[in-house]
């Protein structure tokens, strides 16, 4: 019996010890000249627009003139829209050119749980779904990479009254050109993004404005 519960014990390290080697390591992040950065310093550099991250890890590169003008939201105005095509995260097809979504003002809000000032314009724009929940013409969509029990997780301090899409496609996301977080977008019938905009104090006033112009376009 004594020699089992050495043989056990034995296992139960072997275990331990596989378990601690193989748990996932924190992302270290690079300056241009491949410095350790602080999380919070690769954040900072990033809300800048003049940085990318190098495709093989998680090390800053200088955007060229042209990568910043396809970012320049400035240039993305009155652009057609990239199509939605992916599930929601209750497993629902969500698609831009169902007649749900077609011909309807979509405002669209990119965010994730951990970002402090996706947080902080949520009850802004909490206030602006009830102003506009009644519309038919207006459609509200959270989009998010976090996955749905993150997402839950979240939900149970904070309460968020607009449609959550967790969308597990990053490329969903990532195919409108958005760097930072938070970023708001509305896209008007014809299809077209009519606003594009980040974290700002004026929020309400800024998307109330952008719906209403879209609702009085022919």
């Amino acid at each position: 019996m004594k020699f089992q519960h050495i043989i056990l014990t034995i296992l139960l390290l072997i275990s331990a010890s596989v378990f601690s080697q193989t748990k996932k390591k924190e992302k270290v992040y690079y300056d241009l000249k491949g410095k350790k950065i602080t999380k919070e310093k690769y954040h900072e550099y990033m809300r800048t627009g003049n940085y990318k991250l190098v495709p093989y890890g998680w090390q800053l590169k200088k955007l060229t003139t042209e990568e910043k003008a396809a970012r320049n939201p400035k240039n993305k105005i009155g652009k057609k829209a990239p199509e939605l095509f992916f599930k929601d995260m209750n497993g629902t097809l969500v698609d831009s050119n169902s007649p749900e979504f077609k011909d309807k003002i979509l405002v669209l809000n990119f965010w994730f749980t951990r970002c402090p000032p996706c947080i902080k314009e949520i009850p802004d724009l909490n206030s602006l779904y009830e102003k506009h929940k009644d519309n038919k013409d207006v459609v509200f969509m959270a989009l998010t990479f976090d996955n749905k029990e993150k997402v839950n997780t979240f939900l149970e301090k904070h309460q968020i009254d607009y449609p959550i899409m967790a969308v597990s496609e990053q490329s969903t996301i990532s195919k409108f050109g958005g760097r930072s977080y938070p970023t708001n977008i509305i896209v008007n019938k014809k299809g077209n993004i009519s606003y594009w905009g980040g974290s700002s104090n004026s929020i309400f006033t800024n998307l109330d404005n952008a719906i209403r112009l879209a609702l009085l376009e022919k």
